[in-house]
């Protein structure tokens, strides 16, 4: 518990402070480096962890409150597992998982972060603009790439989004929860890695949360979310002991677009910060000895949603054509569906010869179309047939 300050009344209260991330087996490595980092700040047990592919509840993170798909109250919960890639899935989930910890804890104040972040801090700016607002949203940046051609610039901004999703903070105002019922429904259809089509997963339908709800507060502090996007800006180095961000001590390292076996960013990432931040190779390098801790580099477990009942591996084009839009009942496990194992199988076939032949796979594609909208129609047929409402 927590004395924060209502921006309504001006007093102090105790306010819980709760916290989630979201994984597969094959990153749990990640979210047992993330525990341990925020151990050191915070009650341990305040973290929750769902792990997405998890056998009967086996897998998960010691000292955590492990939970569940079953808390979830996700609508067709294998429609939903089947119609994502695993980066989609996880992604597309957050809000509900958010939700459901905060259904165990009325009144919270929670946190999701991605399990590729490590606390350096208590956090402790992002608690104060939690008091009486909605929803804290991190931009990727808080200063606008040079115009120079070098990824990543503005126009990658636009397309991926203003905000970064691997932080989001909800508070006890009522629209933070207005906000989490809006996102769950954006996402249970919308959470697409489709950037050509205006689809980044859950992040850009954050650049609409500061017009569509009020309270929405934007944390424009540099400790925070440092990762490649936002160091053309920022310098990060090691002080006394402590990391820094310029005159900021460090609180969050958002480890993505690394290059393990060279301890920096992959090529192309962070626009030279190895050479402005050369103490950047000692952070990166003291935080894969953590992940080495925890099993990384081991053979990870295999994505449980990858394949179909029979072992059949999924390719994306069928998640995309057999989206389970209209097929919205419990009963309906698009795994073990046979119309879909047979498209797969013609699919496969029909790529293998287009390769063979050395011809475009687009026409695959639109014949995949007509072939998923034959077989949709044969399908309603067929159950109007047996309902007896037509011939």
């Amino acid at each position: 518990m927590a004395g924060v300050v209502d921006s309504g009344t001006g007093a102090s209260r105790d306010v819980q402070r709760v916290f989630c991330t979201v994984v597969t087996r094959s990153h749990l490595p990640y979210a047992r480096a993330l525990a341990r980092s925020l151990a050191k700040f915070h009650d341990l047990s305040r973290l929750y962890v769902l792990v997405v592919d998890s056998v009967s509840g086996e897998d998960g993170v010691g000292g955590c409150t492990n939970i569940g798909l079953g808390e979830l109250n996700l609508r067709c919960v294998r429609s939903f597992l089947f119609r994502y890639t695993a980066f989609e899935l996880c992604n597309a989930l957050k809000p509900y998982l958010m939700m459901a910890v905060r259904r165990r804890n009325p009144g919270s104040v929670s946190i999701y972060l991605d399990s590729d972040l490590c606390v350096y801090g208590s956090l402790k700016e992002l608690w104060e603009e939690c008091a009486g607002n909605s929803v804290i949203l991190t931009p990727h940046t808080l200063r606008d790439y040079p115009d120079d051609g070098v990824f990543p610039g503005t126009r990658d901004l636009l397309t991926h989004g203003v905000y970064n999703a691997g932080v989001i903070a909800v508070g006890c105002h009522p629209d933070g929860d207005r906000f989490l019922d809006w996102w769950a429904e954006r996402l249970e259809f919308g959470c697409l890695n489709e950037p050509g089509r205006g689809y980044f997963v859950d992040q850009h339908y954050l650049d609409a949360v500061p017009a569509l709800f009020d309270g929405v507060r934007i944390l424009k502090c540099a400790g925070y979310n440092v990762a490649h996007f936002n160091l053309h800006e920022r310098t990060v180095e090691r002080r006394e002991g402590e990391w820094w961000v310029g005159d900021r001590p460090l609180e969050l390292f958002h480890f993505t677009a690394i290059d393990w076996k060279q301890d920096c960013f992959l090529p192309g990432m962070g626009r030279g910060a190895m050479e402005r931040s050369p103490g950047l190779r000692q952070l990166i390098g003291d935080y894969q000895r953590l992940l080495l801790e925890y099993g990384f580099g081991v053979e990870p477990q295999p994505y449980r949603y990858a394949t179909m009942t029979s072992g059949l591996a999924i390719p994306l084009e069928a998640r995309r054509h057999f989206v389970g839009r209209d097929r919205m009942d419990e009963g309906w496990d698009p795994f073990s569906d046979p119309e879909i194992e047979a498209w797969i199988r013609w699919y496969n076939s029909e790529m293998a010869i287009s390769y063979l032949c050395g011809r475009s796979v687009g026409w695959v594609y639109r014949i995949a179309e007509w072939q998923v909208r034959m077989i949709r129609g044969v399908y309603r047929r067929i159950r109007r047939w047996r309902t007896g409402s037509g011939s």
